[in-house]
């Protein structure tokens, strides 16, 4: 079973039954288990900012950000151990996708998509670092564009990457 937990501060159109049908062709593509759940925020700009200046150092907003409820090789090569102690009905819960609902609609407009469309892109590449996936070097950055570009034909999304 998939749960979605979608919380809006802004009046967004997407609901958390498009989303689920996101994670649902997603985690078939990557032949992932069907049973977790995640969270998704749909934030202004002044939240995004925040978020992007407390978490990564950059004080501007930004279209996604993602926190995983588990150690990212990054962080564990650098010896950090990350850990969340959730509860045992919880313990499929794989983390947190936030998005920025003006930068999806100005980049939308920018580049001529929809804005489920860019949403949905930029859920699926959030979802996808929550799943494991980076593209902190041009190994992994291919990797994850390889993926990234699968689920949306899947989709039907027509997106430039």
């Amino acid at each position: 079973m998939i749960q979605v937990e979608l919380y809006k501060e802004t009046s967004c159109p997407i609901r958390a039954e498009a989303i689920k049908k996101v994670v649902r062709t997603v985690l078939k593509i990557l032949n992932k288990k069907n049973h977790l759940s995640l969270s998704v925020a749909v934030v202004k700009n002044s939240t995004s900012r925040t978020l992007n200046r407390i978490w990564r150092g950059i004080d501007r907003p930004t279209s996604v950000l993602s926190f995983s409820v588990r150690p990212s090789s990054e962080s564990s090569q650098k010896g950090k151990k990350e850990l969340f102690i959730l509860p045992p009905r919880e313990k499929n819960f794989v983390g947190e996708i936030i998005i920025a609902d003006s930068v999806v609609k100005k980049e939308a407009q920018q580049n001529n998509y929809s804005y489920p469309e860019e949403f949905n892109y930029l859920f699926v590449h959030g979802f996808l670092h929550l799943l494991g996936y980076q593209h902190d070097n041009y190994s992994s950055r291919k990797n994850m564009e390889k993926q990234e570009k699968r689920i949306l034909q899947k989709l039907k999304i027509k997106r430039c990457l």
